[in-house]
């Protein structure tokens, strides 16, 4: 940790499974979106071609739409103020 600190890098725990807050499966998300959905593929070498187009194309066509989606404003969860257990009788 403290040569992650020399280089100014700040880690951050994640959980083993957490998906939406791994950059490269954000990045991976968005590419099958623009590139796979809706595209049939007739050789396994199209489907690298249409893959790799998606992924050449993040820098430049795709830029805005990754701007937002590649930003790391993550919430941390809040602890939940306790509340009263409010019971009712019921009436005979």
């Amino acid at each position: 940790m403290d040569l992650a600190a020399e280089f100014g890098i700040k880690l951050e725990w994640l959980p083993s499974y957490s998906p939406n807050l791994k950059w490269i499966e954000r990045l991976w998300k968005f590419v099958k979106k623009t590139s796979l959905n809706n595209v049939y593929y007739e050789t396994f070498d199209d489907f690298k071609t249409g893959i790799n187009n998606g992924l050449n194309r993040v820098k430049t066509d795709y830029k805005d739409g990754l701007e937002t989606l590649m930003k790391s404003n993550f919430q941390a969860p809040q602890k939940r103020a306790s509340i009263g257990v409010v019971r009712y009788r019921e009436q005979v």
